[in-house]
This record gives C-alpha cells, sequence and structure tokens, in this order.
C-alpha cells in the first residue's frame, strides 16, 4: 500500500479466513486507527476510464473490496 505521506510502496502479507473482510476488522489487523483508507476497486469506464479507482471506507461494517483476489491499500495518515 502506497502512502501520501511517504514515497515508499509497502507490503504486508495476512492470513485472515474470514470472508468477506470488514472495515473495522481490518483497521484491527494493522493498528492502524488515525489513517484513512482507500482500496483499490474495480470502476465502471462511465465513471472512470482507468479500469479501478480507490474508495474511502469510512463506516465499521463496509465490506474491504477486493480487486484481482487481493486487498490493495493507500494509507494517509490523520494529522
Amino acid at each position: 500500500y502506497p502512502s501520501f505521506n511517504s514515497p515508499h510502496a509497502l507490503l504486508s502479507t495476512i492470513s485472515y479466513p474470514h470472508h468477506p473482510l470488514t472495515l473495522k476488522e481490518f483497521r484491527k489487523l494493522f493498528q492502524k486507527q488515525s489513517s484513512r483508507y482507500f482500496f483499490k476497486t474495480t470502476c465502471p469506464p462511465e465513471i472512470n476510464r482507468e479500469q479501478y479507482i480507490f474508495r474511502e471506507l469510512l463506516l465499521d461494517d463496509e465490506l474491504v473490496p477486493v480487486y484481482n483476489g487481493k486487498i490493495f491499500l493507500q494509507l494517509d495518515r490523520i494529522v
């Protein structure tokens, strides 16, 4: 997951048998409570010419999107 606050991309590998995963469950895995979460997800061409967008999740019960079988995250620290 690239971070808005850093030029370096990071990679974490998790094993989590419970699918689908909610934002609340995801945050518990990484303990990054003061961050904004933008997840890569597919996008219809009428909305964006790219095949994907990064969608911000705000609510604990929202499901974390999976893109090509993986979770991609853009993380932004709240200051």
